[in-house]
């Protein structure tokens, strides 16, 4: 399968590929809305000790600036290009066993909240962060 954007949508074209039968190839119906269906953001860093303010070989990251601590289990991140808007999905995980709450979403960061399985803030050594939507940047990166 091939994905060429064409004007403000993408068509997806198949390319290729080899179906043992009709059931199995995929239907696609009506326009396909790339830019809100690609992350906007995405970061994995360590949420121990001091986080620090820098995405490099310590944290992988996308349209990301910077992370910081500001208390027990909560981050900011802030975008390295803003969003169009603070009207996005964010998805988290993290290891352990606990959840994870969006606190704050801007066009220019979003603030997440770490908790344990016993409801209390903790930090936490492993976590992702992935926004969608918003996604006008894409095509400027």
């Amino acid at each position: 399968m091939q994905i060429v954007e064409g004007g403000g949508l993408y068509q997806v074209t198949q390319w290729g590929n080899s179906w043992h039968s009709a059931l199995e190839m995929p239907s696609f119906r009506g326009p396909i809305a790339g830019p809100y269906a690609l992350a906007s953001s995405q970061v994995v860093f360590n949420g121990t000790g001091s986080v620090g303010g820098y995405c490099s070989l310590n944290a992988s990251c996308f349209n990301v600036q910077s992370v910081y601590k500001n208390a027990v289990g909560n981050y900011t991140i802030n975008f390295q290009k803003s969003l169009s808007d603070n009207v996005y999905a964010v998805l988290g995980s993290f290891a352990g066993i606990g959840f994870f709450s969006t606190w704050v979403t801007l066009e220019t960061a979003v603030t997440v909240q770490l908790f344990n399985s016993s409801g209390n803030a903790a930090d936490i050594n492993y976590i992702s962060v992935v926004t969608f939507g918003s996604n006008d940047l894409i095509r400027g990166m």
